[in-house]
């Protein structure tokens, strides 16, 4: 894993961890040259593999992430940039600053209304209504960030 202060595709320096999961690190960084903060995640390769597996994989992300890129959707974040930094992909996308759904449920407690539109969580129906643009890009939809 990358540490504070790494500089990823010669622009994006690494602030701080925002979270992790499975799929990789999502860190909070800074675009020098465009002069904003970004999320900026190292995706996860999982070892070992030979180095045409690394390639494949590596592949993948790159291809998936360009497709999402063409995604323009308020539900969906922004994919800016793919990156491959010292043999390592990274995806740069929009950073969306607030609190999670598991900081929301454990700060205010479950809900059994639906959250009013203006809260960011909306109704369901919001949330989903970017499928329609990822299937029509090819785009696959195993995962949120």
């Amino acid at each position: 894993m990358a540490s504070s202060g790494h500089v990823v595709g010669g622009r994006y320096r690494l602030d701080s961890v925002l979270g992790s999961g499975g799929m990789g690190v999502v860190w909070r960084a800074f675009d020098e040259r465009l002069a904003r903060w970004v999320a900026v995640k190292e995706l996860r390769l999982t070892q070992p593999m030979t180095p045409e597996e690394r390639e494949e994989v590596k592949y993948r992300a790159m291809v998936e992430a360009l497709s999402a890129g063409r995604l323009v959707h308020p539900n969906v974040v922004a994919i800016y940039d793919a990156v491959d930094d010292a043999d390592q992909p990274w995806v740069v996308m929009r950073l969306v600053e607030g609190r999670s759904l598991r900081e929301v449920v454990a700060q205010d407690g479950p809900s059994t209304r639906s959250p009013p539109p203006s809260s960011g969580w909306g109704c369901w129906t919001r949330w989903t209504r970017p499928t329609g643009p990822v299937w029509c890009t090819g785009t696959s939809s195993r995962q949120t960030c």
